[in-house]
């Protein structure tokens, strides 16, 4: 009987001494676990992003202070809640899709734009990435990466709008607008370019050469480079080019370098217009001007004219013949009444200004 309470001892003792080691162990592993769990969240505290754990049925598990700041809610009302409050409606489909996607696979991480509702109801744009873990008593946790992107979202928006702004100033400008490389390749133009020019279309003209198809004397490239580099800008400056069929037009060039963030040049930036009409309109009318002072120098006539006040503005040879004056001492100097007697050149100058003889002379 006394061996067998004394085995009996024993064995209670044995079955202490296990619960006592289990328990030691259970407290070891939540230590870890807690541990553990305190790590994550000091790591999950550091970063620049919302980050937000939750089970397989949406329930939120964990959230970091950027993740509180970004929904509104605090930490601690946002465990317990379904993460799909703080979607849109239209997302929490794109959230189940991104879930199907990942499959079980604990490597993938999947990234979509999403609208979150913070606690007032507002809309904010955030970009969402999804990451899954296999949890050992089965089915998975997920964590999700929020990051707010709203005034990244606003400042695309209002460079998209100042784009276009700018795209719409750049085609309606009546002249030649262009965007060149220092190597001698067109990067942008204008509709107004290419009329000018005479191509049809953009990507044509962005292949050309332009030293070689564009300037009627190749030299003029380089002159041109050299000028607008040492200045930083040309202004009004005369050139002659061909268009793409090789008709030389005559063209002013406005432009300014364009330098890269290291400051070195890289392309220039300008206005072309085209001046070939004012130019043969000017050409005419110095043929015109030549012609009719030959006509009048080769008179053995007398001819001069004056303003209306009787100035003498020209003076040809038969009048310096006739009344002795020389030109030089005559135009601009003189007036009528100095080559005419005082009542003639009263008459003259009346008959000159009468209709019946042309009108105002």
């Amino acid at each position: 009987m006394k061996q067998r309470f004394s085995n009996e001892a024993g064995r209670r003792k044995v079955v202490n001494l296990e619960r006592r080691s289990e328990e030691s162990e259970r407290r070891a592993i939540q230590h870890d676990i807690h541990e553990a769990t305190k790590r994550f969240e000091k790591i999950a505290e550091m970063g620049d992003d919302g980050i937000i754990v939750f089970d397989e049925v949406y329930q939120i598990e964990f959230g970091n202070t950027i993740a509180s700041e970004l929904t509104e809610y605090p930490k601690e009302k946002l465990i317990g809640m379904d993460f799909r409050r703080l979607l849109s409606e239209g997302d929490i489909g794109y959230l189940d899709q991104m879930h199907s996607g990942l499959g079980v696979d604990e490597s993938k991480r999947l990234c979509t734009e999403m609208e979150i509702i913070t606690k007032r109801g507002m809309k904010r744009d955030a970009e969402v990435c999804i990451t899954i873990e296999r949890l050992k008593q089965g089915g998975v946790r997920t964590y999700a990466y929020i990051r707010d992107i709203t005034e990244r979202k606003k400042y695309e928006m209002d460079l998209k709008e100042s784009e276009e702004k700018y795209r719409n100033l750049f085609e309606r400008v009546r002249h030649g607008l262009y965007i060149s490389t220092k190597e001698g390749r067109f990067l942008d133009c204008n509709q107004a370019l290419l009329e000018m020019l005479g191509y049809e279309g953009k990507d044509e003209f962005l292949q050309i050469d332009i030293a070689k198809d564009l300037y009627t004397r190749p030299g003029d490239r380089t002159a041109f480079q050299s000028l607008i580099e040492k200045q930083e800008f040309v202004k009004d400056l005369e050139l002659e080019f061909k268009r793409k069929m090789g008709e030389k037009i005559a063209v002013l060039v406005t432009a300014h370098t364009k330098r890269d963030g290291k400051g070195e040049i890289v392309g220039y930036e300008g206005l072309m217009i085209d001046v070939s009409e004012r130019k043969r309109m000017e050409r005419e009318l110095k043929e015109a001007n030549e012609f009719l002072t030959n006509l009048i120098e080769g008179s053995v006539d007398a001819i001069f004219v004056t303003d209306v006040k009787g100035n003498i503005l020209i003076f040809n040879r038969g009048a310096e013949d006739i009344l002795g004056y020389r030109a030089e001492e005559v135009v601009g100097k003189m007036n009528i009444r100095n080559i005419y007697p005082p009542g003639v050149a009263t008459e003259v100058m009346k008959k000159l200004r009468s209709p019946d003889f042309g009108g105002v002379g």
